[in-house]
């Protein structure tokens, strides 16, 4: 059990500060394999594949060719896993005394 002194040490000592660090790792875990199999679709979805034909619904036509789709959901997994390792080495780079 952790006990609060009067300064506040008590809250970055013991296993406070370990359980949000543990899910931040367990969040860049998850996200590693979001992030691997977006781009595993993103590639299989490619003219030189065919594998998998996703829906307009989570697709966007380019601009310059219209015949293409954008995979722009399978983007934004990929992009938001960049955000939440961000996060863990900055948690994790931040140094706290104990005691």
């Amino acid at each position: 059990m952790v006990r609060l002194g009067g300064d506040g040490r008590g809250l970055v000592t013991g296993n406070l500060f370990s359980l949000p660090a543990e899910f931040l790792f367990w969040a860049s875990l998850c996200m590693t394999h979001l992030s691997r199999m977006a781009e595993d679709l993103i590639l299989y979805c490619t003219k030189e594949f065919s594998f998998v034909q996703l829906s307009d619904a989570y697709s966007t036509g380019s601009s310059l060719m219209p015949q293409k789709k954008n995979p722009d959901s399978l983007e934004l997994i990929r992009s938001k896993a960049g955000r939440v390792f961000g996060r863990v080495s900055k948690a994790g780079g931040r140094a706290e005394p104990l005691g």
